[in-house]
């Protein structure tokens, strides 16, 4: 119980901090801190709401492609509304922001490679959409995916967001590779990893 203790009061101590700099065998790596702040998550609902109606109201159906739109819409707005307006981002900058505006005040536990050659790595630790990704695990991994996507491209529209894995999946995390400039193959896997999750939402017969 002592142990147990020491450890929460850890935990509150470094919860103080927004963003964390960490090694990861050997690896810096930037984390986020979840504290959530109930009059963001009550605004960012709102805006949960009024993405998905906008989406279902233009496409009339609902599958993997309509919530992943859906998703990147909503990362979009949620940027524009968080974050400061600037002509240029830095995958660097983004991070930073991104933890200390946003992922933090959701109570998102998200960990981000340091940048390097305009690529990052996100590892979400804490599922966004736990209770959805039991049941549904190409609509939960889509939006999330779509949610990371509309984040990262609102600051850098060439880029592209690869996912790895998800926890719905099997995986004990969820991955996503952030690219500042995406490449040829980059569209190529973003394309195979739709269609598969557009397979998944397929009645079965």
């Amino acid at each position: 119980m002592e142990k147990k203790t020491k450890e929460m009061k850890k935990w509150k101590e470094d919860a103080d901090d927004e963003v964390k700099i960490l090694k990861d065998n050997g690896e810096k790596v930037v984390a986020s801190v979840p504290n959530q702040d109930l009059q963001f998550t009550a605004r960012l609902n709102d805006l949960v709401v009024t993405t998905i109606i906008d989406a279902f109201v233009r496409k009339r159906r609902a599958n993997s492609k309509v919530v992943l739109e859906a998703a990147e819409q909503f990362g979009r707005r949620v940027f524009e509304e968080c974050m400061e307006k600037r002509e240029k981002w830095t995958p660097y900058e983004w991070v930073v922001g991104c933890i200390t505006k946003i992922f933090n005040r959701q109570g998102t536990g998200v960990t981000f490679t340091i940048p390097s050659n305009g690529e990052v790595m996100a590892i979400i630790h804490k599922c966004p959409t736990p209770e959805r990704a039991r049941i549904s695990p190409e609509v939960a991994c889509a939006f999330s995916w779509g949610y990371v996507r509309g984040l990262w491209r609102a600051a850098f529209p060439d880029g592209e967001v690869v996912m790895k894995g998800t926890m719905a999946m099997g995986y004990p995390t969820c991955g996503f590779v952030l690219k500042e400039k995406a490449s040829a193959k980059d569209k190529k896997h973003v394309k195979e990893i739709k269609d598969i999750l557009h397979k998944m939402a397929e009645p079965k017969v």
